[in-house]
């Protein structure tokens, strides 16, 4: 089997770069230096909507909605994996993010999340043709942090039940 084409040193430099200065405009709430990041014809996946097309769908959608309720917002550029294809024509950044949310009643929340962003390459650079779903990973956290929270309680509930049989005479 192959390995996956990772990429050199020089397009992961970029990358993380790339990475960098997004993460910035992320925090500034900067939607006017990030567009051109893009393909104008994006294709995202949405909190509020399955499939996002275009760069103004996108910002109206999910940049409006999360952005500003996020700070803090970075990627973790030791845990990033750029692959890039042989020719120079796509690449893919898999990265791993951490950001502070709010609550609506302004109460803080860690929320970390992860992104894979698909590049075209072309004579004028890269542009990101699939961008990250900040909103859509927060909201799958919630839900995992409640199905914990759920099965803690049943935990807690098996063992009290374990604890009286024991009590009572039964043994296992």
């Amino acid at each position: 089997m192959e390995l996956l084409p990772t990429a050199n040193t020089e397009i992961t430099q970029f990358f993380r770069q790339w990475l960098e200065t997004f993460a910035g405009y992320v925090r500034e709430v900067d939607y006017a230096s990030a567009r051109p990041l893009f393909h104008p014809d994006v294709l995202a996946f949405g909190t509020y909507s399955d499939v996002i097309s275009g760069i103004d769908q996108w910002v109206a959608t999910q940049w409006d909605n999360v952005w500003p309720k996020t700070t803090d917002f970075r990627f973790v550029l030791e845990q990033t994996s750029v692959l890039a294809s042989p020719d120079g024509m796509m690449a893919t950044v898999i990265a791993p993010w951490t950001s502070t949310g709010y609550h609506p009643d302004g109460h803080p929340f860690p929320r970390p999340g992860r992104a894979t962003l698909v590049f075209s390459g072309n004579a004028d650079g890269w542009l990101c043709a699939e961008p990250p779903d900040l909103e859509g990973v927060r909201l799958a956290l919630d839900g995992i942090a409640s199905d914990g929270k759920r099965a803690a309680e049943l935990v807690v509930r098996l063992r009290a039940l374990m604890n009286e049989a024991v009590d009572s005479g039964w043994s296992y």
